[in-house]
């Protein structure tokens, strides 16, 4: 771990971030939803789902020849919730 941090210390180079966002359908359940329906209507009411969907990603991109480097992506997934069946997202 020690000589990748120090590899990549010593890479540094001008770069682009790119940030993105989109909804993944079928990779998450509410653990509850149970409770979460019993949650008052109006405030329900302010999300499209009874779980975030949304993936967040950010890309790391050289500026000298345009590769991509690496990513870091977000969604809220809890672990409770995964099913055997989940080819989507998964720890």
């Amino acid at each position: 771990m020690v000589l990748s941090i120090k590899r990549a210390h010593e890479s540094l180079a001008p770069g682009v971030l790119a940030i993105g966002e989109t909804e993944v359908a079928d990779a998450n359940i509410n653990r509850s939803l149970f409770a979460y329906l019993a949650n008052p209507a109006a405030e329900r009411a302010n999300y499209q789902h009874d779980v975030d969907k949304t993936i967040t990603m950010l890309r790391f991109k050289r500026l000298s020849d345009g590769m991509n480097l690496g990513v870091l992506a977000w969604h809220s997934v809890h672990g409770t919730s995964m099913l055997q069946n989940n080819t989507h997202v998964s720890g």
